[in-house]
């Protein structure tokens, strides 16, 4: 994050030229601050998760409760967890890889936190994306095994279907049988009977008892086949079920690999890199305990310095973009300067900031200037005292 702090004051160019006459008529004389140059590496705040063992099910965790970024975690046991380590509240510098003084590139390594509990983190992270993924795998082998379920009950079907048709044909059969004996039994002369008439009768009472015990198989038949629709039903209920959960199952495990990455871009956070290039103005120590947001390191960037001030209304109306300024301190060498431009004019006024003490400004608004000096390098928030020369 870059700080730019504008802690400055404006000296009227009547009182600067009545006091001690050294600003030409022309020139706005005004004072600033040198207001950049200078990157603040601070401290990430990070969490510490737990396993969901319920990773891959809808309503997943322990209590239901779930937290930012930990879904399917308890926010007590986060709490609890952040307690015991300190992650979400403080981070151990492990190491100092870069001293103040030196010159530092971008993304080289300045300092790295303690991260075991990091590391920790991206494999709970990975244990709860595998659970997940492996809830898939559980259900589509319970619908393989209704698939299977399914074809046993189509064999099934198929073979009382042959069945019934089997005892069909052979009542039918019989039945014809039972006429033609009944009527050879009638075309036999009723006094004397003949012999042939006991056999006949015989062989009917036989084909009437065939009959019967068919019809009964038929019916036994038939009522096997109305509970295997029935099954075969309650087997499609379950199949489409199945298949709604495993569709929810795999979107949680889609979502878990997102943990996954969370996880790796927080372990990535405890290695503290420069994002520019510059000198490293100061750093942390081994050993500190940090809270999140404050000051790991500052690196004073290589690019041209900036000072800023805020002009009022009247002589903002002097000054455009490119106009030239002298940039000059007390804690310069005696009689040293530097020469720059105006790089920046703001676009609304405001009332400057309460440390800006001249009355002239503080009691009217005032529109921030930005002035560049590409040839030098100055002290970030030192005080400056600016000459604006007007082209126009």
């Amino acid at each position: 994050m870059r700080f730019r702090t504008a802690i400055i004051s404006l000296t009227i160019i009547g009182v600067c030229t009545a006091l001690c006459g050294c600003t030409p008529a022309d020139t706005i004389a005004v004072t600033g601050s040198v207001s950049s140059g200078v990157v603040v590496l601070q401290v990430p705040a990070l969490v510490t998760v737990v396993p969901d063992l319920d990773a891959g099910f809808a309503g997943g965790g322990a209590t239901g409760s779930a937290s930012a970024g930990t879904a399917g975690v308890s926010r007590s046991a986060i709490a609890t967890v952040s307690a015991i380590t300190g992650l979400g509240s403080y981070l151990r510098v492990a190491s100092i890889e870069a001293n103040p003084g030196a010159n530092v590139k971008a993304g080289q390594i300045i300092a790295r936190f303690d991260s075991a509990s990091l590391e920790a983190n991206v494999g709970v992270a990975s244990a709860n994306a595998n659970v997940a993924a492996a809830q898939v795998g559980v259900l589509d082998s319970a619908i393989e095994k209704t698939s299977s379920s399914a074809a046993d009950l189509d064999a099934a079907r198929a073979t009382l279907e042959s069945t019934i048709d089997q005892l069909t044909t052979s009542r039918s059969q019989l039945s014809v049988q039972l006429a033609q004996t009944q009527a050879a039994l009638a075309s036999l002369p009723t006094s004397p009977a003949p012999p042939q008439a006991a056999q006949l009768q015989a062989a009917i009472m036989q084909l009437q008892a065939g009959i019967s015990q068919m019809d009964a198989g038929l019916v036994q038949a038939r009522a096997g086949l109305g509970t295997l629709d029935a099954g075969s039903a309650a087997l499609v209920a379950a199949r489409a079920q199945m298949r709604d959960l495993r569709a929810i199952a795999v979107v949680a495990s889609d979502a878990s690999k997102i943990g996954v990455l969370v996880a790796q871009y927080q372990l990535s956070l405890s290695v503290v890199r420069s994002p520019v290039d510059g000198v490293l103005v100061g750093v942390a120590d081994v050993g500190d305990l940090l809270a999140p947001g404050a000051t790991v390191a500052a690196v004073r960037e290589d690019a041209p310095a900036k000072v800023t001030t805020w002009l009022a209304a009247d002589q903002l109306a002097r000054v455009r973009v490119g106009d030239s300024a002298t940039v000059s301190g007390d804690w310069m060498a005696a009689g040293a300067s530097v020469t720059g431009t105006v790089s920046h004019i703001g676009s609304r006024a405001d009332y400057p900031p309460t440390s800006f003490a001249t009355d002239a400004v503080h009691l009217t608004r005032a529109v921030p200037v930005e002035i560049t000096i590409p040839s030098a390098v100055l002290p970030y928030g030192a005080p400056v005292d600016i000459a604006v020369v007007p082209s126009g």
